[in-house]
């Protein structure tokens, strides 16, 4: 074994370990952002002067404007690479938090959401970037699904988080002070830790720039054109749609429409949230070595048990514990399917990184926003209105795995062999 081969072994189990701890906490600053705004958002109505629907609008405003902002995030990181992109990532996000704290009217503080939100967004792609960079091959479908995987932490103890920051600061604002505070000193762990770590290792790949030099329509076409990315890319957003839907369905359904005892209602997402936590660590290493085939079986298996809610949200009612035995069972494959995905659409990309990722994360960001506010714009809530978009959704995602085989299978023998 020669010298370089050594490094290489000795590399892979410290790095790994390393890549998790300091960028775990980026993907959870994402969900905090959401997670502790939760149990403070009737003192925002009532201290700013506005409705409830207001309110509302500072959570799914800023989900679709940070997706879009992904695609603002990938430009600069490919044409300036790693340190520039996190230093202008915390310093919108400090910003956006020192407006919410100082805010006393209602534009002022939703101007504040979205510049947290697009902040939030530029450290959500320039940790995925920089997981995909630096790991190994064999590393980077667990360590992106533990990645995102730890973020599922959040609904367990962030409410709790807010209400004890409300309760001491004195007001709602402390919360975005408290996540002020945090992006700022995690910004200058990964600067000046985790940088200088990769330098180390590999001096091109926190220095150099990603990006090619063909125009950008070209760098799009090359990337959607690619198989695996285009597959990818369908994936990420039925695992993100069925988090989303599941929390937020439970909140409306199980607590306001069928007045459940509040604390079944925590013992059912903390659950949740607990099998999707250690399922991304235990299962996604296992799962991995095989990514193309754990994610076709993982899709028919979500395929079957939103078929079974439709079917039976339409015959029949659905009980709490029949929901709850298969959100249950769903939160395994999330956990494992949701940074495989992610990984797995990014295998072939080499250049224009940075351009890659911010198409999956705006992509998925601004579907599932728009399908969160059909699917509960009505008013009316039911199980169905829970299977329902899961059901399409996951019809589109399969008939979309197979898509790019039918077009080769449609293509005339002679210009199969010319390729």
């Amino acid at each position: 074994m020669s010298l370089s081969q050594k490094s290489t072994t000795s590399f892979s189990y410290f790095s790994y370990l390393f890549l998790i701890v300091t960028l775990a906490p980026v993907c959870l600053l994402s969900a905090l952002m959401v997670d502790l705004y939760m149990p403070i958002m009737p003192l925002i109505s009532d201290n700013l002067e506005c409705t409830f629907q207001q309110v509302q609008l500072s959570l799914s405003l800023p989900l679709f404007i940070g997706g879009i902002s992904q695609m603002f995030w990938g430009v600069i990181f490919d044409r300036f690479g790693l340190r520039k992109t996190l230093a202008y990532s915390v310093l919108i996000f400090c910003v956006g938090c020192f407006c919410c704290a100082i805010a006393k009217h209602y534009s002022f503080f939703l101007c504040g959401r979205l510049l947290q939100a697009i902040g939030a967004n530029g450290l959500q792609l320039f940790a995925m970037s920089l997981a995909k960079l630096s790991a190994q091959e064999a590393q980077r479908g667990p360590l992106m699904t533990q990645m995102i995987g730890l973020s599922g932490t959040a609904p367990i103890f962030a409410p709790y988080l807010g209400s004890v920051l409300n309760f001491y600061w004195g007001n709602w604002k402390g919360i975005f002070i408290f996540l002020g505070l945090y992006s700022f000193i995690l910004g200058v762990i990964l600067s000046y830790c985790y940088l200088a770590f990769m330098k180390h290792k590999d001096q091109n790949i926190s220095t150099k720039k990603l990006a090619t030099t063909k125009p950008l329509i070209q760098r799009l076409q090359t990337i959607l054109c690619d198989r695996v990315f285009f597959q990818g890319l369908w994936i990420q957003p039925l695992m993100l749609l069925g988090l989303i839907l599941f929390f937020s369905f439970s909140s409306f359904y199980l607590q306001s429409i069928l007045a459940l005892d509040p604390w079944i209602y925590r013992w059912l997402t903390g659950s949740h949230a607990f099998i999707y936590v250690t399922s991304s660590l235990l299962l996604a290493p296992y799962f991995s070595k095989n990514p193309e085939q754990t994610l076709k079986h993982g899709l028919f298996f979500l395929f079957g048990i939103y078929l079974f809610l439709f079917i039976m949200s339409t015959f029949s009612e659905v009980s709490v514990q029949i929901f709850a035995i298969c959100s249950l069972s769903m939160a395994p494959c999330y956990a494992v399917m949701y940074g495989l995905s992610f990984s797995y659409a990014l295998k072939n990309i080499h250049s224009d990184l940075g351009l890659a990722t911010a198409i999956l994360g705006t992509f998925q960001f601004s579907l599932v926003s728009f399908i969160t506010t059909f699917a509960f714009g009505n008013g009316d809530i039911g199980i169905s209105h829970y299977a329902t978009p899961l059901l399409v959704m996951s019809l589109v995602v399969i008939f979309m795995q197979y898509a790019p085989q039918m077009m080769l299978a449609l293509k005339p023998s002679s210009q199969i062999k010319g390729m």
